[in-house]
C-alpha cells in the first residue's frame, strides 16, 4: 500500500507541474462540490427519501470515483503550494490528538 501510495503521489506531483496554482484550486473546488453532492445523496438514501432516483449501488461508485478525485487534486494541491509534508502531518496528528482529548472528557 505505501509503494501505491507513493506511486499516486508522484504521478500527481509531475501532473501539478503542467498546471497553475489558480487551475489547482479552481479543479479542487469543483471536486469537492461534486463530493458534497454525493454525500448528500447518501444522507438522502440512508433516511429513505422517495424522491431520490438512484440506487446504493450507483451513490456508491459515485462516492469512490468523487473521492478519488479529491484526493489526486489534494496531493497536486500540496504539491504546488509547497506544502512541508512534516509539518502537514503534524497538523494532523495535533487535530487527532485534540479529537481524542475532547471524546474523552465528554465521557
Amino acid at each position: 500500500m505505501n509503494s501505491e501510495l507513493n506511486n499516486i503521489i508522484n504521478v500527481c506531483n509531475y501532473i501539478s507541474r503542467s498546471k497553475s496554482a489558480e487551475e489547482i484550486d479552481i479543479v479542487l473546488i469543483e471536486e469537492l462540490s461534486e463530493l458534497i453532492k454525493v454525500v448528500s445523496k447518501l444522507e438522502r438514501w440512508t433516511f429513505g427519501d422517495e424522491f431520490l432516483r438512484c440506487e446504493y449501488k450507483d451513490i456508491m461508485d459515485n462516492a469512490y470515483e468523487e473521492l478519488a478525485d479529491v484526493i489526486i487534486m489534494m496531493f497536486q494541491f500540496i504539491h504546488k503550494n509547497e506544502i512541508q509534508e512534516p509539518d502537514l502531518l503534524n497538523k494532523i496528528s495535533e487535530k487527532l490528538i485534540r479529537y481524542f482529548e475532547t471524546k474523552t472528557e465528554e465521557k
